[in-house]
């Protein structure tokens, strides 16, 4: 086990200029023993490559985790990607079950409403509870839409956060 790992991503085609790149979380195991805490991002970003973190904080360490990723030219206009979580609406030690926010897609709008991809990005879930969490979104328009990140029974989630990808039909 350990707090992180990093691994160098080289695109199989370089961009003419360092491109967007969008993570997310594919798997992860942090154990039992302590809160259930996982997060990843891109760094570094060139226009021939990345660097993807997997890590963790305070006393968890992470036994395995996996992420997937999207990279798209910087200065197309019909995609637009970014995050979200719990962090921006409330502070991590005032855990609650349903969270929601509305963000807006910025750069210039769609003129329709974009088909919308989510993922998790982020978890802090309180240890000897299960992991429940679901991500969605609505309302969503050419201008931007409403990310929930919510949990139920007997989970605590402190934080939760996640990547999005919206484009033209």
């Amino acid at each position: 086990p350990k707090k992180s790992t990093t691994r160098k991503i080289t695109f199989a085609r370089p961009y003419s200029a360092p491109p967007k790149v969008t993570v997310w979380l594919e798997s992860g195991d942090t154990g039992a023993a302590q809160n259930c805490r996982i997060l990843t991002k891109a760094a570094d970003v060139t226009a021939h490559g990345f660097t993807i973190h997997i890590e963790t904080w305070s006393d968890t360490n992470i036994w395995s985790g996996g992420a997937s990723w999207f990279a798209y030219s910087a200065d197309r206009k019909d995609i637009r990607s970014g995050t979200f979580g719990t962090d921006d609406i409330r502070a991590w030690n005032r855990p609650r079950l349903e969270n929601s926010a509305r963000l807006t897609f910025g750069g210039g709008c769609f003129s329709k409403a974009p088909s919308v991809f989510a993922a998790l990005n982020k978890l802090d879930i309180k240890r000897g509870h299960n992991i429940r969490i679901k991500l969605t979104t609505s309302d969503v328009t050419t201008s931007g839409m409403t990310w929930h990140l919510d949990s139920w029974g007997d989970t605590v989630q402190y934080s939760a956060g996640g990547s999005y990808i919206a484009f033209d039909q």
